[in-house]
């Protein structure tokens, strides 16, 4: 179990995972982040404190926060990207996907429906090496009902 951020960022880079904690923790992201990918500080004290709370936390790698309720993480035995909600209990969560390219594509998925600006949605990408933004951006301008069907595309992406 990771004992502090240092520790849980050298974790992330040990994993291979490719995001820049540092940029997320620093708040430097465009503020159209806020709110769907933000610094994790608050959630990660309490996952300090009681680890209890947190689902499977001898292996849990936090990434960032959602409205300071959720974190998005790592499992390293699982190989699995996570969603939590601290008030659902540690058993309960959600597998956002088995590749860093389908976790990623969850918080590209949110920033679409919040209208963030094609521009801005680039930059984000460069910055998440996201692969996959023209592919899901043009699912979504084809379906009436992507909210429903886009975990499906999520799924198949590498």
């Amino acid at each position: 179990m990771v004992k502090d951020k240092k520790q849980l960022f050298k974790a992330i880079n040990d994993e291979s995972i490719l995001i820049n904690p540092e940029l997320i923790w620093s708040g430097e992201l465009i503020q159209d982040t806020c709110h769907t990918c933000e610094n994790p500080e608050f959630l990660f004290n309490i996952f300090l404190t009681t680890p209890e709370m947190f689902p499977k936390p001898e292996q849990l790698l936090i990434l960032w926060s959602t409205n300071s309720n959720s974190i998005v993480a790592f499992l390293r035995e699982d190989k699995v990207y996570i969603k939590y909600y601290l008030e659902d209990g540690p058993s309960e969560y959600e597998v956002l996907g088995k590749t860093y390219q389908q976790m990623i594509s969850n918080l590209f998925d949110s920033l679409i429906f919040r209208e963030v600006k094609e521009k801005d949605l680039k930059v984000l990408a460069n910055t998440f090496n996201f692969k996959y933004l023209d592919e899901l951006a043009s699912f979504i301008s084809r379906n009436d009902d992507w909210e429903d069907n886009t975990s499906k595309f999520i799924s198949e992406i590498e």
